[in-house]
């Protein structure tokens, strides 16, 4: 037994002890402590005689005393309970019966929490381990091995039990977990085959229906199933007691949370890791079962060919849906009113103390809290939260509470965020960085109160977390505004229904007031529209008329380049004309021209024509350029040997050459 949890709980129950002794104090100054000892007598004769008593009747007798309904009453039932319970359990044992916690449910969450207080006083402290089932309790948490709170039924346990040494072909070597139906053995099978396996077997003094069939839908749960990362069935059989086992592979691995502090393991190295659980809780679900107590120490990790290898076991709270498979020919049903589950993994149905509305999507809510303390450290609803509350302020918790982003627990936790970031070999400020944004939503979005906003499927989680791994887009959003407001709407229904009715008051107002400039309103209106409309029709037809000038312009241009174009075909031919020796022809183009076109090219081959019929020689390269004087003395022209040559119009000579740099 983990020495911690033993401290705390033998703390637990001298702390309930004290509060007892300090209740009976209290009950002395009571205006009804006559009143209780009397009924207290009568209730020790009914046991003494041949009718058995109910509790119940006679806390019907004590309510009905005028000075309970105006007084403290509350306290003084209590008392009562107090008295009357003890008597009850102490009776009952007399005549061979194990009575329970939860046979006190019906008077309420205090005649629970005293039952659970004097058995436990009568039985001593009660072992927890690592592998501590987590069974059905009304009111008590457990503090199991890894400091998670399990619920879990109380039952008297003999000390003087010996354990068997061979089940079957299966020989005991070491109990490695004990819960509230069973124990789990370390065995070694002899035949036909020697090998080390896990061997689960429902305990002697646990005879009841209801735990057997729940040991046996555990065992056909299993056996259902076959997954790498799930811990396999390999046998199943009856002692010779008649009590049912079955026998597992052997899991040689420590928590999931654990092995990764210890490993130092990355963030990213984390969440692969969550990628196989997340795959592993898919294959229940398609075969229709629900494990219902998803933790950190029912995932752990073991190495194979030197990889880490997270395997889910633990199926004792494993629940058939949709009828796909019937887990066990005997009656199992959950009570109304009793807690299924670890409290900081529980999701808020889970907490609504009803189990009927329980589908895959509470595992999926599981998975998140598992990732938000593989992130963080700590767990969505960290248990020194819930260490001195009330069950039913708990379960409140759960179903309220919204917990912290990671990014944001990671400043609040309580553990030293330096010792958190050196376990993931990271720097804290890159720490909130890599979780804030989409890790955030990621894990948000599978801890969704409303489950119909959580992931649809664990898969659907893996798959998103191996989005962020391959640095892609994931689902997981952040809530849209028209949700967030819904939820304030329910969180604060009163301020909402008090500002609602303030606004339907000033709206009428407003509306009885303004009723009488709706008219001038719409004929503002009826002006502003025709003006609207007489200033669009000027714009049109402005827009038109500048249209037709552009029109206008455009055309002219059109034209403008034709006649341009036309004069220098004109010239072209002209002059090539001129070139080939076809003075007429030349000539005749030249007279097609107007006085407009009439230019210095048409003036220099008009020249030509007059003058003797002789070429000028001077240029090394061809000429790029010719031009005449105004009255057609001289003549210009430019080469491309980069030389400018005046010759004389009529001899032809030259008369000067200049060299252009």
């Amino acid at each position: 037994m983990h020495r911690g949890s033993s401290l705390w709980l033998k703390y637990q129950l001298r702390l309930s002890s004290l509060n007892h002794v300090l209740e009976i104090v209290w009950s002395m100054a009571s205006p009804h402590k006559d009143r209780i000892k009397t009924l207290e007598a009568r209730f020790r004769e009914a046991w003494a005689g041949q009718d058995r008593p109910l509790i119940a009747d006679f806390l019907a007798d004590f309510l009905t005393d005028a000075d309970f309904l105006t007084g403290s009453g509350q306290a003084d039932q209590k008392e009562l309970l107090a008295a009357l319970i003890p008597v009850d359990i102490e009776s009952r044992r007399k005549i061979g019966e194990q009575p329970h916690a939860h046979d006190y449910m019906q008077l309420g969450p205090d005649a629970v929490a005293i039952a659970h207080n004097e058995l436990q006083e009568s039985i001593g402290s009660v072992e927890t381990s690592r592998d501590l089932d987590a069974t059905a309790f009304h009111s008590s948490a457990m503090l199991t091995k890894d400091g998670d709170y399990s619920f879990v039924e109380a039952r008297a346990r003999t000390n003087n039990e010996s354990p068997l040494e061979f089940i079957g072909p299966y020989k005991l070597l070491e109990k490695i977990g004990e819960g509230g139906m069973g124990s789990v053995w370390k065995a070694e099978q002899q035949e036909p085959v020697k090998r080390l396996v896990a061997l689960k077997v429902i305990r002697g003094d646990v005879d009841s229906e209801q735990s057997i069939a729940r040991f046996e839908a555990e065992r056909q749960a299993i056996a259902l199933m076959d997954h790498q990362n799930i811990a396999k069935i390999l046998d199943a059989g009856k002692t010779n007691a008649g009590n049912p086992y079955f026998v597992m592979e052997l899991v040689d691995g420590i928590p999931l949370n654990d092995y990764c502090d210890q490993q130092r393991l990355s963030v990213r190295e984390r969440l692969e890791l969550m990628v196989p659980v997340c795959r592993a809780v898919q294959h229940a679900h398609q075969k229709g079962i629900i494990h219902r107590d998803l933790k950190h120490s029912n995932v752990l990790v073991t190495q194979y060919d030197g990889k880490p290898v997270p395997k889910v076991i633990d199926f004792g709270l494993a629940k058939a849906f949709e009828h796909q498979h019937k887990l066990t020919d005997k009656t199992m049903f959950t009570e109304f009113g009793k807690v299924v589950g670890t409290v900081q993994y529980m999701s808020p149905e889970q907490a609504e103390m009803s189990n009927e509305d329980i589908d895959t999507r509470t595992d999926v809510y599981s998975l998140g809290a598992m990732l938000y303390k593989l992130l963080t450290g700590s767990t969505p609803l960290p248990k020194e939260s819930i260490v001195d509350k009330s069950l039913m302020e708990v379960l409140q918790f759960i179903r309220e509470k919204e917990p912290p982003r990671p990014s944001s627990r990671l400043s609040s936790s309580s553990h030293s965020i330096e010792e958190i970031c050196q376990q993931r070999q990271i720097a804290p400020e890159k720490m909130r960085q890599t979780l804030k944004g989409d890790l955030d939503w990621i894990v948000m979005t599978a801890l969704e109160k409303d489950r119909q906003r959580r992931y649809e499927t664990a898969n659907g989680l893996a798959m998103d977390i191996e989005r962020f791994l391959n640095d892609q887009a994931i689902t997981a959003r952040p809530p849209s505004s028209g949700y967030r407001f819904q939820k304030f709407v329910k969180r604060n229904r009163g301020l909402v229904a008090s500002l609602v009715g303030f606004a339907a008051l000033l709206l009428g107002g407003i509306i009885a007031t303004s009723s009488a400039l709706v008219w001038a309103l719409q004929e503002s209106e009826r002006a502003n529209q025709n003006a609207i409309a007489a200033q669009t029709e000027a714009e049109n037809a402005f827009q038109a008329e500048r249209s037709a000038r552009a029109a206008e312009k455009r055309q002219r241009k059109l034209q403008l380049l034709a006649e341009s174009r036309l004069h220098a075909i004109r010239m072209k031919s002209a002059w090539s004309d001129w070139q080939l020796g076809n003075v007429e022809s030349a000539w005749q183009m030249l007279g097609k021209l107007d006085d407009a076109e009439d230019g210095w090219e048409s003036r220099f081959l008009r020249t030509e024509f007059v003058s003797s019929e002789k070429v000028l020689f001077g240029h090394a390269l061809d000429v790029i350029s010719i031009d005449q004087s105004g009255d057609g003395k001289w003549i210009a022209t430019a080469a491309k040997d980069q030389t400018v040559k005046i010759w004389n119009a009529k001899t032809k000579q030259l008369i000067y050459t200049r060299k252009i740099k």
